[in-house]
């Protein structure tokens, strides 16, 4: 089979909002954590990846839905995620990331919170 040039390819691409780990509380940590082993859609929740070193969230960009953001937004709520990592959830949707990427070693801004943990 002769194979396609690559330049030919028309990828879609997502961006992903690199934060430090140390912008959330470790219960907030836990929380993603519980959340990346359940079903997101059944649960009204944040759709969540992890790796060893951190997580991914899917932040339901605008094409998608304001709605399930709204959603999983108010469950996160209800399931005591902090003031302080919703804020970082909504401000990454703000700023066009169609992930927000919680790592160990990613950027840590002066602006932000920080926990130590």
């Amino acid at each position: 089979m002769a194979q396609m040039p690559m330049s030919n390819l028309n990828f879609r691409t997502r961006l992903s909002v690199d934060v430090s780990t140390a912008h959330v509380s470790r219960e907030d940590m836990d929380l993603f954590d519980q959340w990346s082993r359940r079903d997101a859609c059944a649960n009204a929740s944040f759709v969540v990846y992890t790796y060893p070193h951190g997580v991914f969230v899917y932040l339901y960009p605008s094409e998608v839905s304001d709605s399930c953001f709204t959603t999983a937004l108010e469950s996160a709520t209800t399931a005591g995620l902090s003031p302080q990592a919703r804020n970082l959830l909504r401000v990454a949707r703000e700023a066009k990331g169609d992930y927000l990427q919680l790592d160990a070693d990613g950027e840590v801004y002066k602006e932000l919170p920080q926990f130590d943990w």
